[in-house]
Formats: C-alpha cells, sequence, structure tokens
C-alpha cells in the first residue's frame, strides 16, 4: 500500500498559481486567437504587413499559434465546453462528470489544536471544528498579502481581517451584557470602566498568549524579540479572531456558548478591577443640594483634593470644606465622583447643615458671608437685574445661543434660588467638543444651549436666566 502523497505549502502554491494562470490564458486565447480558418487567411495576406517578419516566425517557430487557433476552432465548434468552466471557475462550480468542486476537510483527519502552550487553571479553549476557518484565524494579512495573483476575494478570504472584525464586535457585545447582568448597581459610567480595562489590547493579548495563540499565528515577518515585547495588537487581532472563527464556525448559533466562556475567562480579573467602584450609585446632584443649603457665591462649599488616584487601583479622595472646617469626605473613582461622595457625605451631617444653614440666615443680606470669616468690607453687593415682564411671555424652554458669558452664572444663579431653596438642575449631553444642556428649575425645562464644554453651555443657560428674571414666575420661583 503507497504511502499518501504529502502536500506541501510550496506545492500547493505552485499549483494555486497555475491554476491562475491557465484560467487567465485560456480568457486570452478565447478573446485573442483567430480560428484555423482565420488564421490560414490572416497568413495569406501576413506579407502586406510591415511586422510580417516577425508574424511568420511566431508562427512557425513552435507552432503554438496553430495549437491556438485548433483550440479556438474545438471551442466554437461545441467540442471544449468546459473552457467555460474553467474560465468561470469559483467554489461553488460544479464540473461536468465530477461531484461537488469544493473540498470537503474532516476533522477528523485534520491535525488537532496543540495545547501544549496553554496556562494551566484557565477555561478550556472552545474548538472550532471547520480546519479552514481555524487556518484563516491564525494566518495574517502579511503572509498572503504579496501573493499577486489572487484577486481582492481571494485575498480577503485568505486572512484573519474579516474575522478579527466580526470578533471585535461579538466580544464587546458579549462582556456588555456580562456585566450588565453582574452589575446590577453599577451606572453607566462604571459599566463603561470596566469594559475598558477589559475589552483592550493588553488585556486580549494576554489571553491570546495563555492559549499560545502567538505561536500559532502565521505572519512574512520574524518573530524576534522586537515582535514579542511590541507586537500586542497582533496578540489581541488573533484572539478577536478566533471568536469570529467560533461563531461562524458554528453557523452563527452559538453566542451562548462563547458568552460562558467569556465569562469565566474574565471574571478572575474582575475581583481586582472593581475594588475601587463602589455599589452604592452617587447622587449627582449633590453638590448642587449642599450649596442650595448652605452656600453663597461668596462663601460657597470647597473641594479639596486630598489624594490623586490613578484610575484603576488607587481611588480619589476629597475633603468638602465650608471655611477651614471639613464637613465631608469622598472617595471615588475619579475627582468629581470623589467630589460629589464628599457632598453627598456632608449632606448627611443634619448638624453640620443645619450650623451652617442659620450662619448663613444669620449672615446680613449685604454682606452674604459669614460674618466672622470675611469682614463686611471686602464684598460689595452686586444689585439683582431688574425684571422684564416681557421675559413672563417667553415660551419655554428657550434654545440660548453660544456665546461668551461669566464662567460663575452657574454659581450666581445658585445663590440667587437657594434663598428660596431652590435648586437648579442642569441635564447635560454629548462628547468631544459639542454638549448640550438643559436648565430645569422646579420640573419646569427653562432653556437649553450647545457649548464647546459642559461647563460653558451650562454658564450659558444660567446666565440667561440671570439676564430674563422673568421666567422665574413661570417655574414658580418667587424671589425676594
Amino acid at each position: 500500500m503507497s504511502s499518501p502523497l504529502k502536500l506541501t505549502s510550496v506545492m500547493t502554491t505552485k499549483i494555486e498559481y497555475a491554476v491562475t494562470q491557465l484560467q487567465q490564458s485560456i480568457r486570452e486565447i478565447l478573446a485573442e486567437s483567430p480560428n484555423l480558418k482565420q488564421l490560414r487567411k490572416a497568413l495569406k495576406h501576413v506579407h502586406e504587413q510591415s511586422d510580417s517578419k516577425e508574424v511568420l516566425i511566431t508562427a512557425t517557430r513552435n507552432q503554438k499559434l496553430y495549437l491556438a487557433a485548433t483550440l479556438k476552432s474545438l471551442y466554437e465548434e461545441g467540442d471544449l465546453k468546459l473552457f467555460e468552466q474553467i474560465v468561470a471557475f469559483d467554489e461553488h462550480t460544479k464540473l461536468k462528470g465530477t461531484g461537488n468542486s469544493k473540498l470537503r476537510i474532516k476533522k477528523d483527519k485534520y491535525e488537532c489544536n496543540n495545547d501544549d502552550h496553554i496556562v494551566p487553571g484557565i477555561p478550556p479553549l472552545p474548538k472550532i471544528n471547520d480546519p479552514t476557518i481555524e487556518a484563516t484565524v491564525f494566518t495574517h494579512k502579511s503572509a498572503v498579502g504579496n501573493t499577486k495573483y489572487l484577486s481582492k476575494t481571494e485575498l480577503l478570504n485568505s486572512n484573519n481581517e474579516r474575522l478579527e472584525f466580526l470578533g471585535d464586535s461579538v466580544i464587546n457585545s458579549l462582556v456588555t451584557q456580562l456585566l450588565f447582568q453582574m452589575y446590577p448597581n453599577y451606572n453607566e459610567g462604571k459599566l463603561s470602566i470596566l469594559r475598558a480595562q477589559i475589552v483592550n489590547n493588553n488585556s486580549l493579548g494576554e489571553f491570546s498568549r495563555m492559549y499560545g495563540f502567538p505561536d500559532k499565528l502565521l505572519v512574512n515577518f520574524a518573530k524576534d524579540a522586537a515582535f514579542s515585547q511590541g507586537k500586542h495588537k497582533l496578540y489581541s487581532d488573533v484572539f478577536e479572531a478566533y471568536v469570529g472563527g467560533l461563531y461562524v464556525d458554528s453557523g452563527y448559533n452559538n453566542l451562548d456558548e462563547i458568552k460562558h466562556w467569556l465569562y469565566l475567562l474574565i471574571r478572575p480579573r474582575l475581583s481586582g478591577l472593581t475594588g475601587s467602584l463602589y455599589e452604592d450609585s452617587v447622587d449627582l446632584n449633590s453638590k448642587g443640594k449642599l450649596y442650595s443649603l448652605i452656600g453663597s457665591a461668596a462663601n460657597p462649599p470647597k473641594y479639596v483634593t486630598t489624594r490623586v488616584g490613578n484610575g484603576l487601583d488607587v481611588s480619589f479622595m476629597v475633603d468638602c470644606m465650608m471655611g477651614d472646617e471639613v464637613i465631608g469626605t469622598g472617595e471615588g473613582h475619579n475627582q468629581k465622583e470623589a467630589g460629589l461622595y464628599a457632598a453627598e457625605n456632608a449632606l448627611g451631617k443634619h448638624d453640620v447643615i443645619e450650623k451652617y444653614m442659620k450662619l448663613r440666615e444669620e449672615t446680613p443680606r449685604e454682606v452674604s458671608v459669614v460674618a466672622t470669616k470675611i469682614p463686611e468690607t471686602t464684598r460689595k453687593q452686586e444689585p439683582l437685574p431688574e425684571i422684564n415682564p416681557q421675559d413672563e411671555q417667553l415660551v419655554l424652554p428657550v434654545r440660548v445661543e453660544a456665546s461668551d458669558v461669566n464662567v460663575n452664572s452657574s454659581d450666581k444663579l445658585y445663590s440667587l434660588l437657594s434663598k428660596n431653596k431652590i435648586l437648579p438642575v442642569y441635564k447635560t449631553t454629548g462628547k468631544g467638543t459639542q454638549f448640550t444642556t438643559m436648565l430645569t428649575i422646579n420640573d419646569v425645562d427653562i432653556c437649553s444651549s450647545v457649548g464647546t464644554s459642559k461647563k460653558k453651555s451650562r454658564n450659558q443657560c444660567a446666565n440667561f436666566v440671570l439676564e430674563h428674571l422673568g421666567v422665574l414666575n413661570q417655574c414658580h420661583a418667587f424671589l425676594d
């Protein structure tokens, strides 16, 4: 019994190239070559041409022109219909007299994955059953990019970029679902932080190394020390491609299995990442509430950062202060969150709130500061703008045009409304350089504004109210 033929990569590439050339050659013969009748007639008159010598030499030196004319005649007579199938051949073509043209490679006759490099203790790697899909997962575009005879479609299906694109989307979607289900008390910001720490090049690259993917990756450059140290994205990409390959291999019907595998993979990392994230949700209006109760434009609560975090394992610490007294402390993933917790902590101290509310009430209005802290002579009272009766007729909410306004407008509005224990609420959305803010007072939408920052869009809204105090009558915010 003879041993089976061993196919090498060099052999298969040569055959593929030869077939590609065969297809191209047949196309040229059918398009350019005369049939036998046309050839004989043309040769009778060839002496009339300026290049007659070259044509005669070509026609007689090896008879290949005659062979081409013969093939063209046989094709026209219907004896070489196979030519049409060869020229148009693709994975869907079925040659006459043969079975299916597409090769079906069985998994049990294909070399299985080598698990020698898999790190102990990690969840088992789900298998891709189709060896062609698996081979594509581990083929970088550099390995086939110089194969000039392949079409664009053939090149696309010969490397892992499309599978990587699909896998990236699957991972993001499934990890988002997992985090949403695992942390029901986390807001959108905390969930986004967790997802970003799990779904990034470093984390996915580490998963890839744990399963030995870099050793299987086929590339067209040296895997030297520089590759190992600087190619984290390649490792991440091949992990995404593997997930994409799993999804395609199942006929797009195994998301639950992939999700369970990812859950087992990311679970050990989450315990360390969530240590600095609190289960309770911070009140986003805690600073505003505190200001409306005890603050004023001249003596607002101050927020002092006592510890700077790094956004990962070291949290931020902020003290909320009135004068020299610390009235609240907060810890958070970022400085803003820590400040909100500090204000919330202060709001929970009823004796402190009563103390500073009483001090503010006892302070003469023309001073508007705590007398024992700031001398009366250090501040001039700012007269209130006149109320225009026409402001009461404005149709709310009003769209405020972008403009340069006082950066303290929101503080002034807080001070003004807090006299009646009213809290202005700013709802800001957007990202990049476009932020839209809606200002609401007593559940009435007053105005909206678009600015290049959250602070600017809020100040524009506050400045509008300060310049049109009559609108406050529409939301029952009566001022003394």
